[in-house]
């Protein structure tokens, strides 16, 4: 490779400003905004957790901390400390540490 050669790698940006057309600025300054809506999570019972990770290792034999977070519609510390717990409580085995961590299943 030559030493002048341009990879997407060795190019950076430095003091960039995006500057829009008129026209852009035109349609942007006439646009309706509406609010969204707020989703609703829901507050879901520890069986009912359970019975998500059940169906959920019925299909997969492992599960992450971001699955486990999507099941149960809870933040990443609050599914840490849940899944600590049911480590503890020996329904589920955990296998690795930090971004490997892996949980399987054992008596759901």
């Amino acid at each position: 490779m030559e030493k002048n050669e341009i990879r997407s790698e060795s190019v950076h940006f430095s003091h960039v400003n995006f500057r829009c057309s008129q026209e852009l600025k035109d349609k942007l300054s006439t646009m309706e905004v509406t609010r969204a809506q707020s989703i609703t999570v829901p507050n879901l019972s520890q069986t009912e957790k359970e019975l998500r990770l059940k169906k959920h290792f019925e299909q997969k034999l492992n599960l992450t901390t971001t699955e486990y977070m999507n099941l149960t519609y809870c933040s990443r510390q609050k599914a840490l400390k849940e899944l600590k717990s049911l480590v503890q409580e020996d329904k589920i085995t955990k296998i690795g540490s930090k971004n490997a961590t892996q949980y399987l299943n054992k008596s759901l």
